[in-house]
């Protein structure tokens, strides 16, 4: 039984912490651009944001 939930868990999780990889700078971006305060915006979420819009 536990062998089961092993070979299931771990590539669940590597999935989840690909997702989250992938998803959270978008997330961020988009609530930027939603929040319309770009100016604001700093520190090493704008020096993302800046490279993905130039890309």
């Amino acid at each position: 039984m536990t062998n089961i939930y092993q070979k299931y868990l771990r590539p669940s999780l590597r999935v989840a912490a690909l997702v989250m990889l992938f998803v959270g700078p978008l997330a961020g971006i988009a609530s930027a651009i939603a929040d319309g305060n770009s100016k604001s915006t700093n520190g090493a979420g704008f020096v993302l944001y800046v490279s993905l819009m130039r890309g």
